[in-house]
């Protein structure tokens, strides 16, 4: 069966043009296939990894799933692919993970309970979701990297195909190394039945890499990142061409948009790995929805749909770079001076100090923002030179970032939530979390930009957060 995408093939001349290399910790992806009918590709897969280990036929293969059904043409995957295997001569050992929740949580629990049931295995097939598949790479991760086959049924997030897992760690998600999976195999049939919510939460994900890159650039520039690398924003540049064509037929459920999301994310998560970090794809957007993250975790609330919430802040992000240009045109850059810690400290416990009783919050955001700017500082001789000269590099980070006019109809046409009204969120929660999102992480974006250069204040954030709402709504 052909893919309908080359996906590695994308990946291999990215890596060429580098001059990196495909594998990490001594591990690499060995295939990623997307296209119709690609399931019948999971026993001839296992075959061939069973010859290629020298396992014997009577090897024992666990088979790792949670409790949601996954129906296509009202055939059940689940159980079709049971059938499939156990015809075989492997020994198989289905594991069904349940948290009691209506939905899987990737918890240290459950964690624990996958890797004791696959102990004695010689080969890991996961089939599900994204929290299925972070569950699976830790438990591959845990049994000495026993290899691992992904059957993947959404296209919700870009963790497929990535070495880390995000897992839940007293009640807050947290990104750790895990894995790599050895074959990762997506069929469209069935990533086109899933749950409309999470393909369009997939889309909201996707769309930060039209903002993010430009933050990655820029804390380069300033002297604040020195892992920017070209040709993976360029890797991201071939699967985001003809997005525009493609995002309407998501709404409808269609057979080549589903392709397209799917290879777009898997080409994300391989980069991420490559990249060494998750600045290629994670600045001002994602602190927003980590923001959410941790307020109802402070309030009891369960954690919103990730995908969703990064794609109402890549309008967001996407707005406050058109206020940074916006600045530069108007030539209307302050003095650049050292910040003062003492006035960045009181900021964050105003932002930070409500939300725990015992200042765990504030001290864990303090040491990052702390050590941010102890780095701005430090190179500020650098950072003044550079605001010098923005016609150097300004044009470059114009062309990063996509309008928020492009960015909104984007996801509108895609059925993805544009607003934080769509997400459930109000109006001062929304102020909030905009207004301090860059307190909580050691990574330069757009908003440390307008905040360490005197252009971010409670009106300017408020200005921010109606300027995306106007534009959210302007394609109802």
């Amino acid at each position: 069966m052909e893919a309908l995408v080359p996906v590695l093939e994308v990946v291999e001349k990215a890596v060429q043009r580098s001059g990196r290399s495909n594998q990490r910790k001594g591990h690499a992806i060995k295939q990623i296939s997307v296209g119709s009918g690609v399931l019948r590709e999971v026993r001839p897969t296992l075959e061939r990894i069973c010859q290629e280990q020298n396992l014997e036929e009577t090897a024992i293969i666990a088979v790792l799933v949670d409790r949601v059904p996954y129906k296509v043409d009202e055939r059940d995957v689940k159980q079709e692919l049971f059938e499939a295997l156990a015809a075989a001569a492997w020994q198989l050992r289905l594991i069904v993970l349940d948290d009691g929740t209506p939905h899987l949580h990737a918890t240290k629990a459950i964690i624990q309970q996958a890797v004791d049931q696959a102990r004695g295995t010689s080969l890991l097939v996961s089939v599900g979701g994204g929290t299925l598949t972070d569950i699976g790479k830790m438990t591959s991760l845990a049994l000495d990297g026993i290899p691992h086959v992904v059957v993947q049924t959404a296209a919700s997030v870009d963790g497929f195909t990535d070495d880390v897992s995000v897992i839940l760690i007293d009640g807050v998600k947290r990104t750790v190394p895990s894995r790599w999976p050895d074959v990762v195999l997506a069929d469209v049939d069935v990533v086109r039945e899933a749950p409309e919510h999470l393909n369009q939460a997939g889309f909201g994900e996707l769309m930060s890499m039209f903002v993010a890159p430009a933050d990655w650039r820029a804390a380069e520039l300033f002297g604040m990142d020195d892992s920017f690398d070209p040709s993976m924003v360029r890797m991201l540049e071939y699967v985001g061409t003809g997005i525009e064509e493609w995002s309407s037929g998501l709404r409808d459920g269609l057979t080549d948009s589903t392709a397209a999301l799917t290879r777009a994310l898997a080409v994300r998560g391989v980069a991420t790995g490559l990249a060494g970090t998750t600045a290629l794809l994670s600045g001002a957007e994602h602190l927003i929805s980590h923001m959410l993250d941790m307020y109802n975790a402070s309030v009891g609330l369960p954690t919103g749909a990730h995908g969703a919430q990064v794609g109402v802040g890549s309008l967001v992000a996407a707005c406050m770079w058109e206020r940074f240009f916006d600045l530069a045109l108007e030539d209307q850059w302050p003095t650049i001076s050292k910040l003062d810690e003492a006035v960045y400290r009181n900021r964050v416990e105003a932002a930070f100090g409500h939300m725990s009783s015992d200042g765990q919050i504030v001290a864990e955001c303090w040491k990052d923002q702390s050590a941010k700017i102890d780095r701005w500082n430090s190179n500020i001789d650098r950072i003044r030179h550079v605001f010098s000269h923005e016609s150097d590099w300004l044009h470059e980070l114009r062309q990063m970032v996509m309008t928020p006019q492009q960015m909104a109809i984007n996801l509108r046409n895609a059925g993805a939530p544009t607003s934080f009204a769509d997400l459930g969120v109000s109006p001062d929660l929304s102020e909030w979390v905009v207004r301090n999102c860059g307190y909580m992480r050691n990574r330069l974006t757009v908003v440390d930009l307008l905040d360490f250069t005197n252009s971010w204040t409670d009106q300017d954030a408020h200005e921010i957060v109606r300027n995306a709402e106007s534009w959210a709504t302007a394609y109802v």
